[in-house]
């Protein structure tokens, strides 16, 4: 890993266990304790799918529990995963969408002085309605269509109705069962 790692500046991090699927840059010349998952990623595109509704999805189906947290092992969901492989004009649009999505999570983090499991309870909270979290929600909507429809299924992307849902996790603002159970069978 650390051989695989030492090019980059940042990497992407993710905790062994989490209420949510939630990824973080995280600089790369420091020790990683195990179980925590870093991956050997820099780019902002990457981050965006991995935060996406359809890896969160994937995630939710293949992964075990703690609880109402997922565990979040790579050889189950991250490796069986099938990553974008997207031409250079799509990736543009996923790096700079991915870059907002992460700008405006990280600005808000900041601004409330919280961390990544509080800003998630936030956002997958019905009653709250700050217009920060419900503008986040908004670019969450159009990440996940960019996302979508770079796997090439513009007519799901087109009908993925966001909304608060009750999951085998909790409340989460996310896509439906049955559009979730269609993205998981493409």
């Amino acid at each position: 890993l650390y051989k695989a790692i030492q090019q980059l500046d940042q990497v992407l991090f993710h905790a062994f266990t989490s209420k949510y699927v939630a990824f973080a840059f995280v600089p790369s010349d420091i020790v990683y304790a195990q179980p925590h998952v870093v991956v050997a990623r820099s780019d902002y595109w990457t981050f965006l799918s991995l935060q996406s509704v359809v890896h969160s999805s994937w995630v939710e189906h293949r992964c075990s529990r703690m609880g109402a947290s997922v565990r979040y092992v790579p050889s189950d969901v991250l490796e069986t995963f099938p990553l974008l492989k997207a031409p250079a004009h799509v990736v543009a649009e996923l790096d700079t969408a991915g870059e907002e999505y992460h700008e405006q999570r990280a600005a808000i983090m900041r601004s409330r002085n919280i961390g990544l499991t509080e800003f998630y309870n936030l956002v997958h909270d019905s009653s709250e309605n700050s217009p920060d979290i419900v503008a986040f929600r908004k670019l969450c909507e159009r990440c996940d269509c960019i996302v979508v429809s770079a796997y090439g299924w513009s007519d799901l992307a087109e009908g993925l109705s966001h909304g608060f849902t009750m999951t085998d996790y909790g409340e989460r603002y996310t896509i439906g069962d049955d559009v979730r159970l269609e993205l998981l069978s493409r």
